[in-house]
């Protein structure tokens, strides 16, 4: 999996950003309105593994591991911030 993929729309300019999170399982697509408009800061929705366009991933178990493979995701030289 490319670090990309945590992210909805994927980041492609720097600057800030606004990372969403969707509420009990729904999908990226929930805040479409929100990064249809351009904005700044940028929106962008965590993906999660098991929702969405995810949904053949395995989901995670453990939120510890969740939010360490996303913050990971985040920081790495694949997204631009």
């Amino acid at each position: 999996m490319t670090d990309r993929h945590w992210l909805h729309p994927p980041r492609t300019e720097p600057g800030p950003a606004l990372i969403c999170i969707p509420v009990a399982g729904a999908p990226y697509w929930s805040f479409r309105s929100w990064y249809a408009t351009p904005s700044r800061p940028s929106v962008h929705v965590l993906s999660l593994p098991g929702r969405g366009r995810r949904v053949r991933e395995p989901s995670y178990a453990d939120m510890a591991e969740l939010v360490r493979d996303a913050a990971a995701a985040f920081v790495s030289p694949g997204l631009i911030w």
